[in-house]
């Protein structure tokens, strides 16, 4: 018995010890992947990786914000978006409130580097509001935090303000700071294209003063940039926490063939600087699209939400006036106001469609998308739910929860993406008028045809056709 009780004993503190080893160790390699997010980002977002598979709740969202920042700065911003909108319902019932105001700061920036500033506004409002719910000695750790918000979210055209803003930030930060080379690296930046002085000073200040590989190897990129009249072979950069390094050394490039006259060598630069910024749109658009959509989505929940809430109140509403009328008017009413109810009942149902017949609908539709049938102008829901042998509630409530999109809107989508494809392979189309181009697609007029391309490329027609021309 004695003997037992010492295993058991002996067993609980062996355990206890391990649990303790373990938390340990798995604090270190957290402060790690702190620590290397800007000399080894990539590493850190392993350590990330590695760390979730052993966390809590709360632990693996403060792990995701983390990852949410690293792929952020290194341009991976449809990851970003995925983080986001994975983590965004577990930051809303989260009692952490340090937790929630680094979620808002990191996604208000993500929104000003896609360029969405308008919807951007509003999460920079949520960003001060979560800060200021925070307590006075956790409000001084994110201090630095909420400085760098406000310089991002400066307009384009504050150059100087947002020098200043950042040289403050840098003369109040602690010396052992792991953001001081990337503030730095900033300055630089905000400096290159009009002071070269100033921006050799700091673009050495993170070469001297830090060990920041990506930082410092940019940096010596942008030093010899400042210092040479142009770029004869441009050498593949490994351009992280700068996205904007590739095209600067293309252009640098395509000055250069261009001043030699060597044409072959000047097809083959201004090729290279169009397929990135072909691939750098594609990725930011898909990035916008499907921050847009979970925007969306959030907004359409809340309305539903709001109606239901508004509807219960109407209810209760409702039921208490039937109440107060059946014990004034007695029997004769109740019959009649039950018999109301149950035709609200009716009426609030939504349409029912069988899985069967929803498949051979969707099926059709995939028939109907590969046959270019949406290019006739006179295409109407009624006249396609009677060629796939349905009903337009039929078609508009499937088209709605497949396409998550409106049948107008559906069918402009398929429109576009045929015309671009037109554009990106056939170079003929790009010498079109654009009134052609919209009689092509099948837009009564020219005017629809440029409002929808834009809602769907992110870009009118002439700028598109000038961008994959050039």
């Amino acid at each position: 018995m004695k003997l037992n009780l010492f295993f058991s004993v002996l067993f609980v503190v062996l355990g206890a010890q391990l649990l303790k080893a373990q938390n340990s160790e798995e604090e270190k390699l957290f402060i790690e992947a702190i620590e290397s997010r800007f000399n080894d980002p990539y590493k850190s977002l392993k350590l990330y990786d590695y760390l979730l598979k052993n966390t809590n709740k709360e632990e693996s969202v403060a792990i995701e914000i983390k990852k949410l920042q690293i792929n952020r700065l290194l341009g991976e911003y449809e990851e970003a978006v995925a983080i986001s909108q994975k983590i965004e319902s577990s930051i809303a019932n989260s009692p952490s409130t340090d937790l929630q105001f680094e979620y808002w700061r990191e996604l208000a920036t993500l929104y000003k580097d896609l360029n969405l500033e308008g919807e951007g506004n509003t999460v920079y409002e949520k960003a001060l509001k979560s800060y200021n719910n925070l307590n006075s000695n956790i409000k001084k750790k994110y201090a630095v935090d909420l400085a760098l918000l406000k310089v991002k979210y400066l307009k384009a055209q504050q150059t100087e303000n947002k020098i200043s803003g950042l040289k403050e930030i840098l003369d109040k930060m602690d010396e052992k700071d792991e953001r001081k080379p990337f503030i730095q690296f900033q300055i630089a930046k905000l400096y290159y294209p009009h002071q070269n002085d100033s921006s050799s000073l700091y673009f050495n200040k993170v070469i001297q003063d830090f060990n920041v590989k990506p930082l410092s190897q940019a940096s010596r990129t942008y030093l010899n940039l400042i210092h040479t009249d142009s770029v004869e072979n441009p050498k593949v950069v490994v351009n992280l926490f700068d996205v904007e390094l590739e095209p600067v050394l293309l252009n640098e490039a395509i000055k250069y063939w261009s001043n030699k006259g060597n044409e072959d060598s000047l097809l083959f630069y201004e090729k290279r600087l169009q397929n990135h910024f072909f691939k750098t749109q594609q990725s930011t658009r898909k990035a916008k699209v499907a921050l847009i959509e979970g925007l969306y989505r959030k907004k359409q929940t809340e309305a539903a939400y709001k109606i239901i809430v508004r509807n219960r109140q109407l209810y209760v509403s409702i039921g208490l006036l039937c109440l107060l009328l059946l014990i004034y008017f007695g029997n004769k009413y109740y019959t009649r106001i039950r018999a109301d109810k149950s035709v609200d009942i009716d009426n609030s149902k939504g349409t029912v469609i069988s899985d069967k017949t929803e498949e051979e609908i969707l099926e059709k539709l995939r028939k109907f998308e590969n046959s270019k049938l949406y290019l006739d102008k006179q295409l109407r829901i009624a006249s396609l739910a009677k060629q796939l042998g349905t009903n337009t509630r039929y078609l508009s409530s499937i088209i709605n929860a497949s396409k998550n999109k409106s049948f107008n809107a559906y069918i402009n989508s398929l429109r576009i993406q045929y015309i671009v494809d037109k554009l990106n392979s056939d170079a003929k189309y790009r010498s079109y008028k654009i009134s052609y181009l919209a009689e092509e697609s099948g837009f009564v007029s020219q005017s629809s045809f440029t409002t929808a391309f834009k809602e769907i490329t992110g870009s009118t027609p002439s700028a598109y056709i000038k961008n994959i021309s050039d």
